[in-house]
């Protein structure tokens, strides 16, 4: 079962038993049902207007059901976005297609971005230091704490960053311990959903939570970057090479490539890396499709096997088949995937996302 399929399965179990509930104290035939605008099943007969309330600041909208799949924007205290509610009712924000909350285009300058590995949740470090995030919102993911910071990684359905000061701050689902940092300060931090590594300040790697894969004993040494996937992690060295642990790769016969490297990013049981002379390689199962040849600044693997990297022109070029679903076009400093999500950060500080792929569920 895939990482993005584990999630979606997941949450569509608390969505159904809080759509139970609510339903249980008000809900009858015809009428909307009342739900928050950060993400969730939003169902209704045909006819029907959904009442689509905000709990993030902005204003209240509706998304009105004429009976023939219309598409329809609704203000979520962002930028408004567009979704297409099917004649029974459609799903928003539990599938990672389009109309999802993690599709939404959100004001403001941003220093980076990270896209959860499902796709449906992504946190920005605006260039206050400041996060914000948006998208699903079932486990409180989407709402970090105050405060500045220099880094931000977003899981499935959780999240960590990495303050200025060093210590490392977590939100979401703590059901593996995942989001309960240890005291001390951090120069990185990578969470994969269901554990997180970091780089300590001295340069020791540091994992806390599911240990299911053997992913919180990891190498000793010094690094420089770690990366977290489900099944395993990667990190670059203080001397540029790759070490990987975990049973997503110590169970395969490919290691990590030979060489010198700047940085590494995990999916689901394969990586790519960026290495010294910048070019990207990729192993394991999964990575058929590395970016095209160029030079890069940085890589994201994603988690639907289709990488994306910046290359030193700052245009993104990615692998795979992305003809119906290009990248966006323009000058771009970072990339960060997550199921069939993608986003940038532009030179001017803007986030731009993009599906990779053709949305599924109802929301196409």
């Amino acid at each position: 079962m895939s990482n993005r399929v584990r999630s979606v399965f997941v949450k569509l179990i608390v969505v159904s038993v809080l759509v139970i509930i609510v339903c249980a104290t008000g809900c009858s035939g015809g009428k909307g049902l009342r739900v928050g605008t950060t993400g969730g099943a939003i169902s209704s007969t045909a006819g029907a207007t959904v009442d689509v309330t905000n709990t993030t600041g902005g204003t209240t909208g509706t998304i009105g059901n004429t009976g023939g799949g219309s598409t329809t924007s609704t203000t979520v205290g962002i930028t408004s976005y567009a979704g297409t509610v099917g004649t029974t009712g459609g799903t928003i924000g539990s599938t990672g297609g389009a109309g999802d909350g993690s599709l939404a285009t959100i004001d403001g300058t941003f220093m980076s971005v990270s896209v959860g590995a499902d796709g449906n949740d992504v946190c920005g470090i605006r260039t206050d230091g400041t996060i914000a995030c948006w998208g699903d919102n079932i486990f409180g993911e989407s709402t970090p704490p105050a405060g500045s910071f220099v880094s931000v990684s977003v899981g499935i359905t959780d999240a960590c960053g990495v303050r200025t000061d060093g210590t490392i701050a977590c939100w979401g689902n703590d059901n593996f311990g995942q989001t309960t940092p240890p005291i001390g300060t951090f120069t990185s931090v990578s969470i994969a959903g269901n554990y997180t590594c970091g780089i300590e300040a001295a340069g020791a790697l540091l994992c806390w939570g599911d240990n299911g894969f053997s992913q919180l004993t990891p190498p000793t040494g010094t690094f420089t970057s770690v990366s977290t996937g489900f099944v395993g992690a990667c990190g670059v060295r203080t001397d540029e090479t790759i070490v990987c642990w975990g049973i997503g790769f110590s169970e395969q016969s490919i290691p990590p490539p030979t060489g010198t490297f700047t940085s590494v990013s995990v999916a689901d049981g394969w990586a790519c890396g960026v290495k010294t002379d910048q070019s990207i390689e990729c192993w394991g199962p999964g990575s058929s499709y590395p970016p095209p040849a160029s030079t890069y600044l940085s890589v994201s693997a994603g988690s639907e096997s289709v990488p994306c990297g910046v290359k030193t022109d700052g245009t993104i070029a990615c692998g795979g088949d992305t003809n119906d679903f290009p990248p966006p076009a323009g000058a771009f400093t970072s990339v960060s995937l997550g199921g069939l999500i993608g986003c940038g950060v532009r030179t001017d500080g803007t986030v731009k996302c993009w599906n990779l792929e053709p949305p599924h569920g109802s929301l196409q």
